[in-house]
């Protein structure tokens, strides 16, 4: 933890993208294939010791994987907040591919 100018410890930033990725992660990458990329991180205030961060997704696009037809590729932009949601932390686009329910390893073993 860096002390800064605000006199309290901060939270450096990989570790607060890591644990927005993670809160989000939890609903949206039920039938998970891949990660395709973060895009547009932008972090707008500090995180302190002890704060509790609340995340907000939107889906802006969904589209048919190119290479697999196996998949979708979904856009989900995270808007991440601290105190309540009255202040935002960090923002952040991420893709990744999500199987088609026939073609899920995990709808296999339930369709059994």
């Amino acid at each position: 933890m860096l002390y800064h100018s605000y006199g309290r410890p901060i939270i450096l930033s990989p570790l607060i993208v890591g644990i927005s990725c993670v809160l989000s992660s939890i609903d949206l990458t039920m039938n998970f294939a891949y990660e395709a990329g973060m895009m547009d991180l932008k972090l707008a205030a500090p995180v302190f010791n002890g704060d509790t961060l609340h995340n907000k997704s939107n889906v802006p696009s969904v589209k048919e994987g190119s290479k697999d037809n196996r998949v979708y590729i979904v856009t989900v932009k995270t808007t991440v907040f601290n105190d309540f949601s009255k202040t935002q932390v960090a923002e952040f686009t991420r893709k990744f591919a999500l199987y088609i329910r026939q073609f899920s390893p995990r709808w296999r073993v339930w369709k059994r």
